[in-house]
């Protein structure tokens, strides 16, 4: 399985188009436990009349965490936070007004019409040095998604078996048992 595959099967859709837009590190996701990100959840205290998106972590370090959901609050774009059984913690962002329209192409799973504006919000390239070993930058997933990159689409047509022809979307749509936090459904896996 080619290493774009690989990605697809890790992230939900919203962790790889919309998480980005929050501007959160790698390194502290990683430190806070990030679990993944929700376009809904099932058992939110309240509901949203604007774009948000649910990023569900599970912190070991519980003091650290609390340091950085306020510094959220300060400077970003969280709106709500509360937990669940299992040490699931839940912060719901507001997502950037400016991008309303790609939302709603994202809703339709319409990647590579995305705005320029909002492709530039993604990193072209990634260095997997770490990974292999030895310097190695490739194009990033959501820039092989809009640029229908050669290397994917022989990867999707390898695992699929099937032609992709120009006007295929080259990322599936919108599964909503994959993009709506239904808690319980992780606490019992």
């Amino acid at each position: 399985m080619g290493e774009y595959l690989r990605i697809f099967k890790m992230l939900n859709l919203s962790s790889l188009f919309l998480l980005p837009l929050l501007k959160i590190s790698e390194e502290k996701l990683t430190m806070f436990g990030f679990t993944n990100t929700y376009l809904d959840d099932i058992g939110a205290p309240e509901t949203y009349s604007y774009d948000v998106l649910f990023v569900l972590f599970q912190p070991n370090d519980l003091l650290a965490f609390q340091e950085f959901v306020s510094s959220q609050y300060n400077k970003n774009s969280l709106v709500a936070d509360y937990d669940y059984e299992g040490g699931f913690v839940v912060l719901v962002y507001r997502l950037p007004e400016e991008f309303k329209a790609d939302y709603e192409l994202f809703y339709q799973s319409k990647y590579s019409k995305f705005s320029e504006e909002f492709k530039k919000q993604f990193p072209v390239k990634v260095d997997l040095t770490k990974v292999v070993g030895y310097r190695h930058e490739v194009l990033s997933t959501q820039w092989a998604i809009f640029k229908r990159d050669k290397t994917l689409i022989n990867e999707l047509k390898e695992e699929c078996g099937m032609d992709i022809d120009d006007n295929t979307e080259l990322c599936s749509s919108i599964d909503t048992t994959k993009e709506v936090l239904c808690i319980e459904d992780l606490i019992n896996k």
